[in-house]
């Protein structure tokens, strides 16, 4: 909702303008608190008010009287932070406060609508309330993100019977039925399948949407998940795939085709192997799927018994259905027509909500079926529901949804900087901003709002999407609301100028149009673009994403245009590649960066150059985020210490001195990463690096260090000091011996995840030492490693072993096998008898009945995997879940 997204937003700056620690900005001290309160008053509105006691179109009313006041003010507030930015009169001395007349005016409209709502109330009739939220049951199972198969068993076993019945010709399968059926969780549930596995050779998927492009299908067949440089031209990226697919048994996905042109384009290089392969196609359009298939899978919508339990599983996880809701809940289940979304979503709804009698029933009354309606709106409208019964602070999150293409799959760390730079998540004493914020994603992922698509090995949310009549009900309301405007190319640019949230999908940014949009706030371009296209007009943009082809001045390097004067930015992120610098080895950050006053996420992906900081970086205490590939930030001038107490991420400085200046500036460091590539000729590295002072940062969890060059930097890894904090640590090219790792680590007992890369040592013994909570080892480039003496009692929760590039190391410990948790190793470029004593484990477990263990090797030479070959079957040794790899496509258990 635009109106509690401006209040909140603005709050935000209301708080911090008074207490910036660098600028001292000139404001009434009167007239904040005046403002300030009023906020307040409105947010809490907001928050508890229900409009259920009058008219809709009352109530929206009122809301976009909210929303326009408290635009108007920010706006002002904004435009006189922005002026004195510019005047540079904000920084040292005492600010003189001044009584602004335009500020007032706006106090004055804020008051006037805050009289409103007070009439508002009291002509409801209806006392200020929201239903009781509660913790969700059985969190664990419902967040696991594994797709509930509730009431597609006989689907699944149909769907598997078709693709493995007839061993001969290819066959194209047409999954076909309404938005919100389920074909997408039917065709990942058989797609991940382990007997679906063991049967294809090689499995690929790729999703096709209404806006597709050849080479981008070609490229997530050939290369995994979309990415947005296809690699390569049509006809080569085609022969590519042909090359992969021929003479192997193959499985190929087609999610949500929208046409037959998608199919025409690419299904020549679909060869017909007469072994069985087969192509699944999921569709909403029952003439395509008979274009492709005489005989298409149907999805059907439930019956009421598999809709009862769909609907108890999402409300109630193993609980089971209190007696006095049971009759109410089936009305609920049976209203949603038996279709898979609407009972997901709505069961989503009511887990959150107080199990009160007199609620459940009105969720039934609104549900009242209405036969005209498209089963398509009709998804919608219960989507709807659970839009309209949002606690207000999570319904601006849930539209910025909108801003996502169909099917995309998004980084949810990402998602969560956007919600705090666009100002959406209040203020808490006990919580940062981002910790709301990840509580907000929860919570929506808990109502089956947003889906996880992957976790990381710590169960944190990595990557999620959102069902596309999800994001239609969000572009939609966004739409209406005028919260935000998706444009599919900039011809459609008409009709924007009072927008504030614009998602272009296509096409440049007209001068012209840019110019006249005074009121933006944010500007998401999903394609590059330059720099110079950022009209110096939008001086209030808070949100900048997605930039590139960076302007660099020859002489001086430095960043022009537009870009150096959006003072109010709160996230940037843009591109620099190295083609558009021409002659420039390095690029240096404007001197000007301390007057970006709120600027919280900076993001460059400067391929293939440097990016030097002013010292003025040091003096920006908003920053949470710096991520670059390689950034050279110089000591901090001595004098009046800046504490840049929200700094959380610190990615890919390069030589950074973490003297004692440093790490008193960012105390509160969660992410870093750092690479060191020049040695010092007039000192010892070690003290002048001072990487001994890392145990300093108390918070921190993730760190990953680079030394380039050959074994003089030993010294220099010997001096580090982790923190006990620490969760994850990554070290690259370090040349210690494996005792010397080992006495370095073994005292950090929250170590989940170890990456290493060059240890010297041809054994790595573990006798005494214990890794507690380690999940993930990583072992890379270790040429002299031969023997590793190690027992399941060293790692007792590992679930992932990967190896790669230890040519020498002989096998794997037998005893890992007994590792409860472990799931699965990767060998890759390793030895033949470290394999086959990785399957000894795995078939050992096979025999003890745990069937999860899943054992990955990739062969450099075909004489490898011969041998292989040869030494199991004189083994014995079978499993179905084996991935035996060289080169393209893998190879089949029967070839064993």
């Amino acid at each position: 909702m635009a109106a509690y997204a401006a209040l909140v937003s603005l709050l935000n700056d209301l708080e911090l303008i008074p207490n910036h620690p660098i600028h001292s900005f000139s404001f009434d001290n009167k007239q904040i608190t005046s403002l300030s309160q009023t906020v307040h008053f409105l947010i809490d509105f907001m928050e508890t008010y229900d409009s259920h006691g009058c008219t809709r179109e009352t109530a929206e009313a009122l809301e976009r009287r909210i929303a326009s006041a408290a635009h108007a003010a920010h706006d002002v507030i904004e435009s006189h932070v922005i002026d004195q930015l510019h005047a540079g009169s904000t920084l040292g001395g005492k600010a003189t406060f001044c009584f602004l007349p335009d500020l007032q005016k706006a106090i004055d409209d804020m008051e006037f609508v805050k009289r409103e709502t007070i009439q508002f109330k009291v002509k409801s009739g209806v006392k200020a309330e929201q239903p009781t939220y509660s913790a969700p049951t059985s969190s664990e199972a419902l967040n696991s993100g594994k797709n509930l198969m509730v009431g597609f068993n006989a689907a699944l076993v149909g769907l598997m019977e078709m693709l493995t019945g007839d061993p001969s010709n290819k066959r194209v399968i047409p999954v076909v039925g309404m938005g919100g059926m389920g074909k997408t969780t039917l065709a990942r549930n058989v797609y991940e399948h382990l007997h679906i596995q063991h049967h294809f050779d090689v499995r690929l998927w790729a999703t096709i949407s209404h806006d597709y492009k050849i080479e981008s299908i070609l490229t997530e067949l050939l290369f995994g998940e979309r990415r947005s440089a296809t690699g390569g031209d049509f006809n080569r990226l085609g022969e590519e795939l042909h090359k992969m697919l021929w003479g192997r048994r193959y499985l190929i996905v087609l999610d949500d085709m929208w046409g037959v042109e998608a199919w025409d384009e690419m299904h020549m290089f679909l060869p017909d192997n007469g072994n069985g392969s087969c192509v699944i196609v999921t569709s909403r359009l029952s003439n395509l799927a008979a274009h492709l298939s005489s005989s298409p899978f149907t999805m059907n919508f439930l019956d009421d018994d598999t809709s009862w339990e769909l609907f108890c599983a999402k409300v109630f996880g193993e609980e089971n259905c209190p007696a006095e809701l049971e009759e109410t809940g089936k009305k609920i289940a049976k209203r949603c027509k038996g279709l898979p979304l609407s009972i997901v979503v709505i069961g989503g709804h009511l887990r959150r909500l107080s199990r009160a009698i007199e609620y459940w029933e009105k969720v039934a009354n609104f549900m009242n079926p209405i036969s005209s309606l498209e089963e398509d709106e009709q998804c919608l409208n219960i989507i709807s529901l659970s839009y309209e019964h949002l606690p207000a602070y999570l319904k601006p999150c849930f539209l910025y949804m909108g801003i996502y293409q169909e099917d995309e799959r998004f980084d949810a760390s990402k998602l969560l900087r956007f919600w705090v730079a666009e100002g959406f998540i209040k203020p808490n004493k006990s919580l940062s901003l981002e910790e709301v914020a990840e509580d907000y994603l929860n919570d929506l992922i808990d109502r089956n709002l947003i889906l996880v698509q992957e976790r990381m090995w710590n169960g944190k949310v990595g990557y999620c999407s959102v069902h596309d009549i999800v994001r239609e009900l969000c572009m939609k309301v966004g739409k209406k609301d005028k919260f935000m405007c998706v444009l599919q190319n900039t011809t459609q640019a008409i009709g924007i100028e009072l927008e504030r949230h614009i998602v272009i999908q296509e096409g440049k940014i007209n001068l012209d149009i840019a110019g006249a949009l005074p009121l933006v706030r944010s500007i998401i371009h999903r394609r590059k673009w330059s720099v110079d296209e950022l009209p110096i007009e939008l001086r209030l943009l808070r949100v900048s994403a997605s930039v590139s082809n960076l302007s660099v001045q020859k002489d001086e390097g430095c960043l022009t245009g537009a870009i150096s004067q959006q003072l109010n930015l709160r996230y940037l992120a843009f591109y620099c590649e190295k083609a558009t610098t021409m002659s420039v080895r390095d690029i240096y950050l404007p001197s000007s960066i301390p007057l970006f006053w709120n600027l919280q996420t900076l993001t460059v992906h400067n391929f293939g150059v440097l990016i030097n900081a002013p010292c003025g970086i040091w003096e920006m205490p908003q920053l949470m985020h710096v991520e670059f590939i390689r950034i050279h930030l110089p000591d901090p001038l001595l004098g009046e210490c800046i504490v840049l107490r929200n700094l959380h991420t610190l990615i890919g400085v390069v030589n950074l001195r973490l003297t004692e200046e440093v790490c008193i500036r960012m105390p509160n460091i969660k992410e870093l990463s750092m690479e060191y590539n020049h040695f010092p000729s007039d000192c010892e590295a070690s003290s002048y690096y001072c990487l001994h002072n890392l145990g300093r940062f108390i918070n921190l969890h993730s760190f990953k260090c680079q030394f380039r060059g050959d074994s003089k930097w030993r010294d220099v890894v010997l001096s580090l000091t982790f923190p006990s904090s620490v969760e994850e640590l990554g070290l690259w090219n370090c040349h210690l011996e494996w005792e010397e790792l080992t006495m370095m680590i073994k005292s950090l007992a929250h170590l989940g995840s170890l990456v290493v890369y060059i240890i010297k040592g041809s054994e790595w013994s573990l006798v005494e030492e214990e890794f507690p909570r380690l999940k993930r080892l990583t072992i890379y480039s270790c040429d002299d490693l031969i023997s590793w003496d190690a027992q399941s009692s060293h790692f007792p929760v590992l679930e992932n072993i990967c190896i790669q590039k230890s040519p020498k190391l002989s096998e794997i410990p037998c005893d890992i096998g007994e590792i409860p948790t472990l799931r699965l190793i990767q060998l890759k470029s390793c030895s033949v008898s470290a394999a086959v004593s990785a399957m000894r484990i795995m078939v050992e477990q096979e025999s003890f009945g745990n069937e999860e263990l899943q054992l990955e090797v990739d062969f450099n030479e075909m004489e490898q995997v011969e041998r292989f070959q040869k030494m199991v079957r004189e083994e014995g040794l079978r499993s179905n879940n084996l991935r035996l790899s060289y080169k393209l496509g893998r190879i089949r258990p029967s070839q064993l």
